[in-house]
């Protein structure tokens, strides 16, 4: 479900759903705690709220930071293993020269195959997950 909507939806659509969707639940909430205890309206308890409400966003602050750099690093692991194998790829091209006319054509092919197919089938397999 999460990569349909990632991959058919724009990232605008993205950010409505996602903030209309918080939005509704938050408001549906509230009607209805209203609704069940009316003496939340007199305010009696926004002392506490607030110090909870604080205590709420600092534990979700520290949380989406953790997911961040776990996500920022997991990137970043990708990026270097996409960057060594293009250059194992390189290298075994520029070795390919050692070899007889034959045998080089094929090997710098194979090589050339090997990488359309990494990008142009692969990639979009990862990405529909």
């Amino acid at each position: 479900m999460e990569v349909w909507l990632l991959n058919n939806l724009s990232t605008l659509g993205l950010a409505v759903l996602m903030i209309g969707g918080v939005f509704a639940f938050a408001a549906l909430g509230s009607m209805l705690t209203r609704r069940k205890f009316p003496q939340v309206i007199k305010g009696s308890n926004n002392d506490m709220v607030g110090v909870l409400l604080g205590m709420y966003g600092a534990i979700y602050g520290l949380i989406l930071a953790f997911v961040v750099v776990a996500e920022w690093e997991g990137i970043g692991v990708a990026e270097n293993i996409v960057a060594n194998e293009a250059t194992h790829a390189a290298e075994i091209v520029r070795g390919a020269a050692a070899f007889p006319e034959p045998t080089r054509t094929e090997l710098v092919r194979a090589v050339g195959d090997y990488a359309h197919a990494v990008v142009d089938v692969q990639w979009p397999l990862m990405k529909a997950g």
